[in-house]
């Protein structure tokens, strides 16, 4: 009496098992919608890429020869130990992240005044950069309320706040 509920329970199993398996991905290049989206992606992003161009030369033309001087000046002068690479991504707060550049330059790290409790977290993408380029990203996303002091002569760098 038991073998006769074999083949139903085995039929049903394998009915069960072909609802359970994955459809097959259909192609999305045969519909011609997506084709159309797909183009019209590709020449909005052809459109911005002209559009970012422009912009770059209208704010390159509007710029005059004393801005060029000043940036020129500004990229040359690089404290001693400052112009070497780094290749360190890292998330930290932001006078940790001061004190490991300052290391890595060869500088001392001196925090002045109090820090707060939860400061501020900033991300640091080396990558082949120079630190004073890293340098200069922390310094964007640090509080406005503090600021940084490079001394090359006594290779520290003191952080404090403002006053």
């Amino acid at each position: 009496m038991g073998y006769r509920w074999i083949p139903v329970l085995a039929c049903a199993g394998l009915l069960l098992s072909g609802c359970a398996a994955k459809p097959q991905p259909q192609p999305l290049t045969s519909d011609p919608a997506v084709k159309m989206l797909a183009e019209a992606a590709h020449l909005a992003q052809q459109d911005l890429g002209r559009l970012s161009r422009a912009e770059d030369a209208i704010a390159e033309s509007s710029r005059t020869q004393l801005d060029r001087t000043r940036e020129a000046r500004a990229q040359a002068v690089v404290p001693p130990g400052w112009d070497r690479t780094t290749t360190e991504v890292f998330t930290l707060s932001y006078d940790r992240a001061l004190g490991r550049l300052a290391s890595l330059a060869g500088y001392r790290f001196y925090p002045t005044g109090k820090i707060p409790a939860n400061p501020v977290m900033v991300s640091v993408k080396g990558e082949g950069r120079r630190l004073v380029d890293v340098m200069r990203d922390i310094t964007a996303q640090m509080p406005t309320d503090m600021t940084v002091f490079l001394y090359p002569a006594t290779r520290s760098v003191v952080l404090a706040p403002k006053n």
